[in-house]
């Protein structure tokens, strides 16, 4: 029997590609920010495009940072509407809350109606502060700058901006509200505050820093406070050598209450304080002490600060006994006789007893003068109306307005 041999011819036919208009309309969605790093209040551009098309979707919704953000902060509380490409383009309004509050990067998503979403990335700008000086004593004034915080503004759309508070840290754990102010149109600001008259003398990186309700988010800066200082004018002498002794950096308007040279309490007038600058200046006569460096202790307030002083030629022992030398007496009144009536007052602090005698013109006062005669090697403190140059004691002497340390 013979076997018949088939042969069937397979025909591939190649089918025309069809593409469906659907699968167009599925193209990812892109979202664009401008810019892309922004501050709470501050207008930005949103731009989307390969939404849904045909020109009936508008958008929905738009997010920051997970949240939704208000329809009245986007196209001015208008709808934003798809054209037919799928493209939009509106602006937002970037809220003031608890999210953008804090600085960092959020994804800000939108989403049509058609259900088509996009996202992109937007930065919120940290808060910065600084300080002039960054070194002052305490009580003195500072200007603070900050930038990067809420805008101020009054646009359509834009939140009410809470203040800026700052704090002093006078202790890790003990801050000092000193300051409190809106930023501007821009979000900065300037301000100044006084430096705590508690912070620790001295110190260093005090933080300042700010506040601002609904965040833990701050701006910091650090500031140090400064050691007074005493310096003294001539550092070297022999006693009897009249020094100035000029203290800075101490607080404000406080009482310098004694002064000391080689731990001998010298005069001082008894209402000398700082002025506003935290400064005081006075002059002494270097007493009777050993040759060598001694310490001048001046203490201003609460605290005693030292400068040496090198004293040169004196006869003076370490031996607990001490000379007492013969003094010469004048009339008081007689030896400044030649300053007339620009004499007001004249005072000596006696170190033995720690008492202070006076003298006083004026007939008022005549019954309660304790001080009538000048002995030569004592330092008088004697106050004038102006400046005067004449011959008192047989030394030429310049006197200047106010107080005078003059030794006889």
């Amino acid at each position: 029997m013979a076997l018949a041999l088939l042969v069937a011819t397979v025909t591939f036919v190649k089918m025309p590609t069809l593409i469906s208009a659907n699968l167009v309309s599925q193209t990812a969605a892109t979202l664009v920010i401008s810019p892309t790093t922004a501050l709470p209040n501050q207008y930005i551009a949103v731009t989307g495009e390969d939404f849904t098309v045909g020109g009936a979707a508008t958008i929905s919704t738009i997010s920051l940072g997970g949240s939704i953000v208000d329809t009245g902060k986007i196209n001015f509380g208008a709808p934003v509407n798809v054209d037919s490409s799928g493209k939009f383009v509106t602006n937002l309004v970037v809220p003031v809350n608890s999210i953008t509050l804090t600085p960092g990067s959020y994804s800000m998503a939108a989403t049509d109606s058609g259900g088509k979403t996009a996202a992109a990335t937007l930065v919120i700008t940290a808060p910065t502060i600084s300080l002039s000086p960054v070194s002052s004593r305490a009580g003195s004034t500072i200007t603070v700058t900050g930038a990067n915080f809420p805008l101020n503004s009054t646009n359509i759309g834009t939140d009410q901006v809470p203040p800026v508070t700052i704090n002093y840290n006078i202790t890790t754990s003990n801050a000092k509200q000193v300051a409190s102010i809106f930023p501007d149109s821009l979000g900065a600001f300037t301000t100044t505050f006084e430096v705590p008259l508690s912070a620790t003398i001295p110190s260093t990186a005090n933080k300042v820093s700010t506040a601002i309700p609904g965040t833990s988010a701050t701006a910091t800066a650090t500031h140090s406070v400064t050691k007074p200082l005493v310096t003294a004018s001539p550092i070297m002498g022999p006693p009897g050598t009249v020094i100035t002794i000029t203290g800075t950096e101490f607080n404000s308007f406080i009482q310098v209450k004694s002064l000391s040279i080689g731990g001998i309490q010298v005069e001082i007038p008894a209402n000398l304080i700082t002025d506003s600058a935290g400064k005081f200046t006075l002059s002494s006569v270097v007493p009777t002490i050993e040759n060598g460096t001694q310490p001048i202790l001046a203490q201003a307030g609460t605290s005693t600060y030292t400068v040496n002083f090198s004293v040169t030629g004196s006869s003076a022992t370490a031996s607990t006994t001490q000379t007492v030398t013969t003094k010469t007496t004048y009339q008081l009144t007689q030896e400044l006789s030649p300053l007339g009536d620009n004499l007001l007052r004249v005072y000596r602090f006696h170190n033995v007893d720690k008492k202070w005698t006076f003298y006083d013109p004026k007939p008022e006062f005549a019954s309660f003068i304790t001080l009538t005669e000048l002995a030569t090697g004592n330092a008088y403190w004697i106050k004038v109306k102006r400046g005067q140059t004449t011959v008192i004691g047989g030394t030429y002497r310049d006197l200047f307005e106010g107080w005078n340390l003059v030794a006889w």
